[in-house]
């Protein structure tokens, strides 16, 4: 009977440590969700097409999004806090993105929004 137990227990561990059950973090959720919006989903394509989400966990993803949504005025730092997100991931990537990078986002995103 005792082997019974630690033969299923195994198989639980072993089914636990395969990669398709692996644990999907609330900010996947939250990305998933965000990209209904019609907004979110423009900025996200937008974002994609220059390359910039590639290789990103998701919380950096929800970050940018949240930036590029609201870079106009400081609501988005009240957002990020809401996420429990600090300001320096946004002041990291946008160094490693670069200036003109930035500006070339801004139009195209500010057309978007123009629209």
């Amino acid at each position: 009977m005792r082997s019974e137990i630690k033969d299923k227990e195994s198989r639980v561990e072993k089914f636990m440590k395969e990669s398709f059950n692996r644990k999907i973090s609330e900010f996947e959720i939250i990305l998933n969700n965000m990209l209904i919006d019609k907004k979110y989903r423009e900025i996200y394509n937008i974002l994609s097409e220059e390359g910039l989400l590639g290789g990103l966990k998701a919380k950096t993803k929800v970050a940018l999004l949240i930036y590029f949504r609201y870079y106009r005025d400081s609501q988005y730092l009240h957002i990020l806090q809401k996420f429990n997100i600090k300001k320096e991931l946004i002041s990291k990537y946008k160094r490693k993105i670069g200036y003109q990078k930035m500006t070339h986002l801004i139009d195209k995103i500010s057309q978007i929004s123009d629209r």
